[in-house]
């Protein structure tokens, strides 16, 4: 689809009006954290409007497609290191602005540009979280392939930032491999059965014989996947592990090692990207009015209008915790 005024081309997704999800708060987290986010490795966050059936969110369209694609053979160490540091650029970017992703996967990351020179973009901000206006991440949320152990088991509030960082390993896991990285040979799809929550929460990972890997790659992957939040690797010392400075890409050696937080970066934002016109005020009043047409036409339905995402989602994080306590044969993480 074109956009009518610039006529480039986007990606618009629909939520339709006669949804409950539509009266969730999580819709309007997604499109206001979204909105907040204007760098070369995020999906463009373009505008929201409504029609009489739909909701309709318009984001860049991304070229080259879905990042999971890429992923069904192994890549050369080299293209994967071009790839995931921007993937960490974008990721350092909205951590710097107090949004942290939580559903952090290949099918949600894309690709523009080029075959030879592709520009990776991070999109699917449906379960991120805003550190100044959401409160602490705790619910389990996210494809379990690429849940941290202290989102399974969910004990309590966590660190969000470290989970994004376990979910980047399992996805420089995938481009490295073509595999995920817990899984056992029966089980290559990725579906979460009890071995593999059993090995996430222990942080046992399966590194497959067919793929040879370099000594560098095995250790970062070794300090991604510690179970145990406090023990990982944080986000700034990813990008300072030497196998992403050894040859490193210029997308990662040209850039500030941090960004502070709320400080936009000249450098890395200004590539194409620019700042939505549409305003907050603008969104919410978009969104009251999908929902008031939505309310009107249940108005007559029997039971409640609107469901209850946030209580789906304990009831989620509660199964899923139960399951994760039960398969460990001792407390705490392993070390």
């Amino acid at each position: 689809m074109r956009h009518k005024r610039s006529k480039e081309l986007v990606a618009v997704k629909l939520i339709k009006q006669s949804t409950e999800m539509l009266l969730d708060k999580n819709v309007e987290r997604e499109i206001l954290n979204h909105r907040q986010l204007v760098h070369p490795n995020i999906i463009a966050f373009k505008e929201v409007y409504t029609t009489d059936t739909d909701l309709a969110i318009v984001v860049e369209y991304a070229s080259a497609g879905q990042l999971a694609d890429k992923c069904r053979s192994p890549m050369p160490e080299d293209q994967a290191k071009g790839l995931f540091s921007q993937l960490l650029e974008g990721l350092a970017y909205c951590h710097s602005k107090g949004v942290y992703h939580r559903d952090l996967r290949s099918e949600l990351i894309f690709l523009s540009g080029s075959v030879f020179e592709p520009r990776l973009k991070i999109g699917g901000f449906g379960f991120s979280k805003s550190a100044p206006m959401d409160s602490m991440a705790k619910t389990a949320v996210g494809a379990r392939g690429y849940m941290a152990p202290e989102v399974l088991l969910a004990t309590g509030a966590y660190d969000a930032a470290a989970t994004d960082v376990w979910a980047a390993g399992v996805v420089l896991f995938q481009m490295l491999t073509a595999r995920m990285p817990f899984c056992h040979d029966a089980n290559a799809s990725g579906i979460l059965d009890r071995a593999m929550m059993q090995r996430i929460v222990r942080g046992q990972y399966y590194l497959p014989g067919d793929v040879e890997l370099s000594l560098e790659v095995q250790d970062l992957l070794a300090r991604i996947f510690r179970p145990d939040p406090k023990q990982r690797i944080s986000l700034a010392a990813i990008r300072r592990h030497p196998w992403l400075r050894h040859n490193a890409p210029c997308v990662l050696s040209a850039t500030p090692e941090h960004i502070p937080s709320g400080q936009d970066s000249q450098s890395t934002a200004s590539d194409g990207a620019e700042a939505p016109a549409q305003s907050e005020d603008g969104i919410r009043d978009v969104i009251r009015r999908a929902r008031q047409r939505r309310l009107l036409r249940q108005r007559n339905a029997d039971g409640e209008a609107g469901g209850n995402q946030e209580l789906a989602l304990e009831r989620r994080s509660h199964s899923i915790a139960a399951t994760a306590r039960s398969l460990l044969v001792t407390g705490g993480f392993s070390s």
